[in-house]
């Protein structure tokens, strides 16, 4: 992908990124920060310290709701920003 930024705009997911954005992303360090955490689905086996019961909405061909996963991840913040 870093040779097809050097010609041009590389177009991911409909957005199109510069040759420097994307050096910046490739470059970009995550800091470890003791309030950071992985939450993931519970249909994700990868490790995580919170798992939220629902489904992936975002792979879904249409737009839908749910409430259940809604509720799970409000919940989750708010006991997450009261530690």
């Amino acid at each position: 992908m870093l040779a097809q930024t050097e010609v041009g705009p590389l177009e991911l997911a409909g957005n199109l990124i510069g040759s420097d954005l994307f050096a910046q992303l490739e470059a970009a360090q995550i800091p470890n920060l003791n309030s950071q955490r992985i939450v993931r689905l519970e249909s994700d086996n990868k490790p995580c310290h919170i798992n939220i019961p629902g489904s992936a909405l975002w792979l879904r061909a249409e737009p839908d709701d749910d409430p259940a996963i809604s509720s799970a991840i409000a919940q989750d913040i708010a006991t997450w920003i009261g530690k």
